[in-house]
């Protein structure tokens, strides 16, 4: 009986770990979120999560609190340029634990383009993309974005903290939407969403 209860543990630990690594490595879902270790943390999506790139996705950001700002580094390994292609943020501005959809209640959030313009928006139902309720994107003041061939976008973005009233730590929620028509129906598969704490 003690052999029994030695392997039925051994047998749940194994699989709770297989399943700790999947998720990590996103393997089991398109939605990912995490904790923060440091400033910098690195998402991945298997072929099979999305249709951003035919291979992994990566997304990887890196950020640091300044006495007035917050800056973020995104890095998004797309490997074809469209001026639309963004990265949207939201913050959990009431600080409740979750990221609320009505921008009232959180103070809202913004998109940074690929061809340098922003725009504010709020999250849409079950969180998955920014809409836009501006009259459209205008040069950004906050971000400059850059894309390589090889290494994809790299979007830098500083803004004041008073812009959303937040200050650290902070749960952040981060889409990557990549600018193919789809993408409006499935920003899940055409893009990345992450939630973390910066």
């Amino acid at each position: 009986m003690r052999n029994i209860l030695k392997f039925a543990l051994a047998v749940v630990l194994v699989a709770s770990l297989f399943l700790n690594i999947l998720l990590t490595f996103g393997l089991l879902s398109n939605y990912q979120s995490g904790r923060s270790v440091g400033n910098s943390l690195a998402f991945a999506w298997s072929p099979l999560q999305q249709k951003v790139v035919n291979g992994t996705l990566w997304i990887n950001v890196t950020w640091m609190w300044q006495t007035e700002n917050l800056s973020m580094t995104v890095k998004v390994n797309d490997d074809d340029y469209h001026d639309s292609d963004n990265v949207g943020l939201a913050f959990d501005g009431n600080r409740n634990g979750v990221i609320e959809e009505d921008f009232r209640i959180d103070g809202g959030a913004a998109a940074f383009f690929a061809d340098n313009k922003s725009c504010g928006g709020e999250l849409v139902k079950g969180g998955c993309g920014i809409a836009f309720f501006s009259i459209g994107p205008s040069p950004s003041k906050y971000h400059t974005c850059t894309f390589n061939n090889q290494t994809g976008y790299q979007f830098k973005i500083s803004f004041p903290k008073a812009l959303f009233k937040i200050d650290h730590p902070i749960l952040t929620h981060l889409i990557f939407i990549d600018a193919a028509l789809s993408s409006l129906f499935e920003p899940g598969i055409y893009g990345a969403v992450v939630e973390f704490e910066v």
